[in-house]
């Protein structure tokens, strides 16, 4: 029997928390576990609310952690051990950020996909809703399901990435799990790791496809993780873009020129998105001055500005 593990973590998420609850128990799929990891909240009432949707639905397992440990130090030991636990079943993964919300069809919708596909990966598209503007941003629409494998990991690279961007919105079957690793990555990071992790899982797959449908909805808020400063972020950028050649150099043996140009223009975007973290963090202006050298002390940001220190400090004086 097909069954899902959804994989809800939150801190202190009492603000949105009860939406991500019930858009998974509103699923027109009903054969689910939902795996709620509260990531020791503090507030009071996150994990107040969360005992009462326990309380309400046996489909509901709930774990407390005593510290703090981050989605990235959890989602993956969580879900391997219960499918041990529980081998009868042929189970799938998913994941939700306690902000987000699935529509009532997406359990539905993304496995029927998988099945009658062949996928061990079904990515559904996804509704950026921006919070504070109210309103729907960078909502392009595929108009035809759209499959990945054999040479259009390589030809198709730059236009297909987006899709792989961020955990949510993708069904995986339990079996993608089992020969990736946890924290293998290239290099230390925080911003991003998720899409590290979707690059590692869709590493080990021949094809993967993406439903011509959007079925989440993701919330960009300005408290956001993609919006704070934290002490890794500037070597997250580095092995973000690392992890983009690691794939491509496991799935195709090689790095086209076309596709080192997508990366290095991946690259600028995320240092231009750190440059303005820094900017609008409490970091004093000398702090600020230490991040900037940091970043310009990287190899790969010297590449991009050719060498030039001034042209580098030009543009991050745009930004």
């Amino acid at each position: 029997m097909n069954k899902v593990f959804v994989a809800l973590h939150t801190y202190n998420g009492s603000a949105s928390i009860e939406n991500a609850i019930e858009c998974v128990l509103n699923q027109s799929f009903p054969n689910f576990v939902l795996y709620i990891i509260d990531n020791a909240s503090n507030d009071g009432i996150t994990a107040e609310l969360i005992e009462k949707y326990r309380r309400l639905d046996d489909r509901i397992v709930v774990r407390t952690n005593e510290k703090n440990m981050g989605v990235y130090h959890t989602f993956f030991k969580e879900f391997k051990q219960f499918v041990l636990m529980n081998p009868e079943d042929n189970w799938w993964f998913c994941d939700l950020c306690d902000d987000d919300v699935y529509y009532p069809t997406f359990l539905e919708d993304t496995l029927r996909f998988a099945l009658a596909n062949d996928l061990k990966l079904a990515v559904c598209q996804s509704d950026y809703f921006d919070v504070q503007k109210q309103q729907l941003v960078n909502n392009t629409r595929l108009q035809q399901d759209l499959f990945i494998g054999e040479a259009e990991f390589e030809q198709q690279f730059s236009f297909y990435f987006k899709y792989l961007r961020t955990l949510w919105g993708k069904l995986y079957h339990f079996s993608v799990f089992d020969s990736v690793k946890r924290d293998s990555f290239t290099g230390k990071i925080s911003f991003g790791w998720d899409t590290a992790y979707v690059l590692n899982f869709t590493a080990e797959i021949d094809r993967f496809g993406v439903l011509a449908k959007s079925l989440h909805k993701y919330n960009i808020r300005q408290g956001s993780a993609s919006f704070r400063y934290d002490p890794v972020r500037i070597q997250s950028d580095e092995t973000f873009v690392s992890e983009m050649e690691r794939f491509l150099l496991r799935k195709c043996g090689r790095i086209s020129a076309e596709n080192k140009e997508f990366i290095s223009t991946t690259y600028r975007k995320c240092i231009e998105s750190t440059v303005r973290v820094v900017k609008n963090s409490k970091l004093d202006e000398s702090e600020q001055q230490r991040c900037f050298e940091e970043i310009w002390a990287r190899e790969r940001t010297k590449q991009l500005f050719s060498g030039d220190y001034l042209k580098y400090t030009g543009w991050m004086g745009s930004v």
